[in-house]
């Protein structure tokens, strides 16, 4: 082998200085971009074995100084950790009259290394390194803002060659990058708590409970973890900016804001948010879902004793019978009719989805008891313009789902119209081909008949029947619709039937036929407390028409 000569030694010098140089720059870059787009303890872990990698060390240490007790906190481990070392430890804890290294950091020395190999190591710094199982360490300061507030720590084991003086500035530079990293982090987290956080009350707000509520229903759907819902609205919250300001309006806001999160401290993982305006709400996953109601009924009480016109409150739990739940969508329409019904009837305690309504809670809709006039939303869904809002609505939705499933799409409609109407619940029933029975395929139930308990209910809309037995559903599956009032004479017995069995007084329905050949039919089922919604039969007609045959993009 022929060795280099003169100038060649120097080209090879030269080389592979630029490589090293280079590397270290590509490790340096390794170490700011690390953890992008993670959440925090995932993005900070990711730093550190980035910090960890860049100064070839074995292990890695993210340490929290306390000045003011001086001690050391760890707060992670990465790497090759010693068999008692823990990732992110609760209680790994260090005082600087523990440690030669660390008496010098509380003196304000916050660099050093360290190394079996160096005879003049203090003893209880050569024990540390026996315990991590390590040859030698670099320990230099963090900062942040400018200020000194804690210290990356790596260390190397016996194959490798300890680290020497001549590490610490290039360990600095790491950790420079590593400060960084996590001052940035710090500030995307922070940003991202703002963006999650109600300015006004300090709870989370839309977006926090939408990205809460689409984990907590993938957990009840795949592991029928308990999931519950109270929507909370205060009452007479226009009168009070109207008469007092609204700097009163929003003290009695952040008055309600104090009693949810009171009331839901009970819970650990739940979430109180608010919704918008005067509308909040209580996201419970994971206890046993009479704790919510009996939570609600809590907010209720203090609410009416505390807040100057009470608040109305609703409240759906995935396991009573109300429907399949598979999207939060579908969750937060079920409480807020809930609480939608709660304010109609001026109830003092929640009217909980699917369930007979609170006894002894309502007053009469004629009441002119100033003190107690209605909501000016209790009057939504009369008004002309309403019926565009809702065909709006509805077709919005569709657009959004036109890959969905003819069950899906039709369940859109369905949820949509019951809830424009504050309908008792709606019903989708399939037929098959040229089947001559119609089987219930899916519903949803937004208050229960008084007569009927949950297992009679769900026995009544698991069941079939056979078409011939109902002109009108025969006419609605070939893609017609019909409305039936319990008290028309002229009406199909069987139909009437049905509502005096349901409590109902009156179903709109439509139907017609899929791409398949198969016949569906989307019932709204209505009540004494529903608005006017027999007219609404036609227009749901257009709108079952529509999620039957959704338009293809070109």
């Amino acid at each position: 082998m022929v060795e280099p000569q003169g100038g060649d030694r120097a080209l090879a010098a030269t080389r592979l200085a630029r490589e090293r140089s280079e590397a270290r720059l590509r490790a340096l870059s390794d170490v700011g971009r690390a953890g992008v787009g993670l959440p925090k303890p995932q993005a900070t872990k990711q730093i550190l074995l980035a910090a960890s990698r860049a100064c070839e060390a074995d292990a890695a240490s993210l340490g929290v100084w306390d000045r003011e007790r001086q001690l050391l906190r760890v707060e992670l481990n990465v790497g090759d950790l010693a068999d008692w070392e823990e990732e992110a430890p609760e209680d790994e804890v260090y005082g600087a009259d523990q440690s030669t290294w660390l008496a010098g950091m509380a003196d304000g020395l916050l660099s050093c290394v360290l190394s079996l190999e160096d005879p003049t190591i203090a003893p209880d710094d050569r024990e540390y390194l026996d315990l991590l199982g390590k040859k030698s360490s670099v320990g230099v300061p963090l900062l942040y803002a400018g200020e000194w507030w804690g210290e990356l720590f790596v260390s190397r084991d016996h194959t490798r060659e300890s680290f020497v003086m001549a590490d610490l500035d290039w360990v600095s530079a790491v950790a420079a990058q590593v400060s960084a990293a996590l001052e940035s982090l710090e500030h995307a987290t922070r940003v991202e708590r703002l963006a999650q956080t109600d300015s006004m009350t300090g709870l989370a707000n839309r977006r926090a409970l939408d990205q809460w509520l689409d984990h907590a229903i993938v957990k009840w759907r795949d592991h029928q973890m308990p999931l519950g819902l109270a929507v909370v609205d205060l009452n007479g919250l226009k009168r009070i900016n109207d008469d007092q300001g609204h700097d009163a309006g929003d003290r009695v806001l952040r008055q309600l804001a104090s009693i949810l999160a009171q009331v839901a401290h009970r819970f650990d993982d739940s979430l109180v948010a608010r919704l918008g305006g005067d509308e909040f709400c209580i996201a419970v996953s994971g206890h046993d879902t009479a704790q919510l109601v009996d939570a609600a009924a809590e907010a209720c009480r203090q609410g009416w004793e505390l807040l100057p016109h009470g608040l109305a409150c609703g409240v759906v739990v995935a396991t009573d019978a109300v429907g399949s739940i598979e999207f939060p969508a579908r969750l937060l329409r079920l409480a807020d009719a809930a609480q939608y019904r709660a304010k109609r009837i001026r109830s003092r305690v929640p009217v909980v989805a699917g369930r007979p309504l609170p006894a002894d809670q309502s007053v009469s809709l004629t009441d002119t008891d100033e003190t107690a006039a209605p909501d000016r939303r209790m009057f939504r869904g009369r008004d002309e313009s309403s019926l565009g809002h809702l065909t709006d609505a509805v077709l919005r939705a569709l657009d959004q789902a036109p890959d969905e499933t003819a069950r899906f799409r039709l369940g859109l409609v369905a949820d949509l119209v019951t809830h424009h109407v504050d309908g008792v619940g709606w019903w989708l029933s399939l037929r098959g081909g040229t089947s001559g029975t119609v089987q219930t395929v899916d519903f949803s139930l937004y208050r229960r008949p008084s007569a009927m308990d949950a297992e009679e209910l769900r026995d009544e809309l698991s069941g079939s029947f056979e078409v011939d037995a109902y002109p009108q559903t025969r006419f609605a599956l070939a893609g017609g619709s019909y409305a039936v009032a319990a008290d028309d004479s002229t009406a199909d017995p069987a139909e009437v039937a049905i509502l005096d069995g349901l409590s109902a007084t009156a179903v709109i329905a439509a139907g017609g036929t899929d791409e398949h050949g198969d016949g569906w039919l989307v019932e709204v089922f209505l009540d004494e407390l529903s608005t006017q919604g027999q007219e609404m039969a036609g227009v749901m007609r257009l709108l079952v028409l529509a999620a039957l045959h959704p338009l293809v993009a070109p």
